[in-house]
């Protein structure tokens, strides 16, 4: 209706037309409120650099690593180790951190790591035939088991039951160049401190609700809050960016923040895949 009463010559030179933008979701909303208003990101970019700036010096510990590993793309297995030294005393900026889904051998109990199971190189394809390192037996996705361990969740103040998951891989970068090693003893201590400590700023609890879709993760993986979908490093380096951002006093600039802060939500999460036959994490 609003748009064949604008191609009509009586209703032109009337204004500016504004539109109200609803929607079920209230993330959708805010999303096309955002999409429509915002019309240069010139003026916001800085604020937005300020606090992630802010955030990486806060969190410089949490955000290196030990420089041991070998150049992004290094197809060689033989070559693919962490170095015995550090091949310099500066620390490398972490890029991402693949993690693993981990299971066990129906025949000998043997714990099996998915990526060791897959993982054949940089870009190529996983094998055929799935086998126990340990007994040697042939494996599919539909008989391996799942491993399970209890978990203290410091956010709900109990502990619970989920699928075991471990760090394989972390993309870094020194200067300019990528590269990759597997986590070293620094790496895996700091995960595990992190694991027991509560979150300094606050961040929403919000449990699944009942159906189809979200059964699913509680099913798989015993996620049953919105919290689990994220590692305990993400979520320190996301509640840490949205209570800088609700600190911000102009709500226009805020908005511009939450509008970027609520874009990359996917590419932080646990949906977020890695593809080893891409070498590269592709998303949801």
């Amino acid at each position: 209706v609003a748009s064949q009463l604008c191609a009509r010559k009586e209703f032109e030179n009337h204004g500016v037309r504004k539109a109200v933008l609803v929607d079920l979701s209230p993330a959708a909303t805010f999303i096309a409120a955002n999409t429509n208003s915002i019309r240069s990101w010139r003026k916001f970019l800085p604020t937005i650099k300020k606090i992630i700036s802010n955030i990486e010096k806060k969190h410089t510990e949490l955000l290196t690593t030990k420089h041991v590993g070998w150049v992004r793309g290094e197809k060689d297995i033989s070559k693919r180790v962490n170095a015995t030294k550090p091949h310099s005393t500066i620390m490398g900026d972490i890029n991402y951190v693949v993690w693993s889904d981990v299971f066990h051998c129906t025949e000998c109990n043997q714990e099996l790591i998915y990526w060791d199971l897959v993982f054949t190189g940089p870009g190529m394809p996983p094998p055929k035939e799935l086998l126990c390192p340990n007994c040697k037996v042939a494996l599919t996705n539909k008989t391996l088991e799942r491993t399970w361990i209890y978990k203290f969740d410091p956010e709900l103040n109990t502990t619970l039951k989920q699928a075991k998951q471990v760090p394989i891989l972390i993309n870094y970068s020194v200067g300019k160049k990528r590269f990759e090693k597997y986590p070293d003893d620094r790496d895996v201590a700091l995960l595990a401190e992190l694991d027991s400590e509560s979150i300094v700023n606050s961040i929403p609890i919000v449990e699944l609700p009942n159906g189809f879709n979200t059964e699913q993760p509680k099913k798989s993986h015993g996620f049953t809050h919105v919290h689990h979908f994220f590692t305990r490093r993400n979520l320190i380096m996301m509640a840490d960016i949205w209570n800088s951002i609700n600190h911000l006093e102009d709500p226009i600039f805020r908005d511009a923040a939450l509008y970027v802060f609520t874009g990359c939500i996917q590419r932080v999460c646990k949906l977020n895949r890695y593809m080893p036959v891409h070498d590269r994490h592709v998303g949801p």
